[in-house]
């Protein structure tokens, strides 16, 4: 288990009495991680966790976490284990897709939380520095590709849906994949943002991670939004913000897209207009009178007010 640096001595634990336990503290270790990488973008501050710098102290060697069924029914496969450095070989590996056979639904959050957490230091790097653009576009662009790859590897929530019912995970693990599939496409969308007002790629890959976002959460059973992960209304919010901010630039003549309607959906003013509808829709479904969601709908009515007249005549 990572330790605290500089208090071993107080937070090293006992050696687990079975390989229950010790996959027990593997997936508490995994469900802070989670929260703290996730929850830390939300409120635009920085890591309390972990920060890895590349030194050994700082290096997670805590194996991705299994199913506890694996570990109960004796299926722990035999490559599993711990094998060094364990956040970094996945961020860097481009060849393979995304969480191995055997791990379980915690084990493809955590990855997407930590694809989130990088694309965001990637983006915090951006500068309109010529020199410093041409260093860091490999880098970007790799991990363009370490994103998208992870994406493509994961269950798709459509085909979960109209699967017969013996065949349907429970409403647990279909809510956790939907917060992963989320949560990877804001690392998409937080990776591309710096450029979101400048490229054509960028925007488009912003605005389709956005409607991305909304369509994965619609996905879900409309008795199923009154419990879920909060993170998913920073999610819709964040999707909101971004569509209403296009439709404003379309509104005032200032968006990168020529012409009323673009060809491709991501940004046609009507489709984002729809998608943002169902955002809210999606938030207020959400809604047991909580002050945090009830800001989050208040902040995106009073921008969608702000959109010029031209721009809801356009999208009528």
């Amino acid at each position: 288990m990572h330790l605290v640096p500089g208090a071993e001595e107080e937070t090293a634990l006992p050696p687990p009495v079975d390989s229950i336990e010790e996959n027990e503290r593997i997936a508490a270790f995994w469900q802070v991680y989670v929260l703290d990488k996730t929850w830390s973008i939300a409120a635009h501050s920085r890591s309390g966790l972990l920060v890895e710098d590349g030194s050994p102290r700082m290096t997670v060697d805590t194996p991705w976490p299994l199913a506890i069924e694996s570990f109960a029914e004796g299926n722990v496969p035999p490559w599993y284990g711990s094998v060094g450095g364990t956040i970094q070989r996945f961020l860097t590996d481009t060849e393979s897709a995304g969480v191995d056979s055997g791990l379980s639904v915690l084990a493809s959050r955590a990855q997407a939380a930590a694809l989130l957490d990088r694309a965001s230091w990637l983006s915090s790097t951006y500068s309109s520095d010529p020199s410093i653009l041409q260093t860091n576009q490999f880098a970007f662009e790799a991990f363009d590709t370490r994103i998208e790859k992870f994406i493509l590897s994961l269950p798709s929530l459509t085909s979960l849906k109209d699967a017969p019912p013996y065949m349907q995970p429970t409403p647990e693990v279909v809510r956790s994949l939907v917060v992963t599939h989320c949560v990877a496409r804001l690392a998409a969308a937080q990776l591309h943002s710096p450029w979101v007002n400048e490229t054509i790629k960028s925007s488009a890959k912003c605005l389709s991670a956005c409607k991305a976002i909304i369509a994965a959460v619609g996905v879900m059973p409309q008795e199923s939004l009154r419990c879920v992960d909060p993170f998913l209304i920073v999610l819709l919010t964040f999707a909101a913000h971004m569509i209403i901010g296009e439709l404003v630039h379309r509104a005032k003549g200032t968006s990168l897209y020529q012409g009323p309607y673009p060809l491709t959906s991501c940004v046609n003013p009507v489709y984002l207009t729809r998608a943002l509808d169902e955002a809210v829709t999606l938030i207020g479904a959400m809604n047991r009178g909580s002050k945090f969601t009830e800001m989050q709908l208040e902040a995106i009515q009073k921008l969608r007010a702000a959109v010029p007249v031209s721009g809801l005549e356009l999208i009528r």
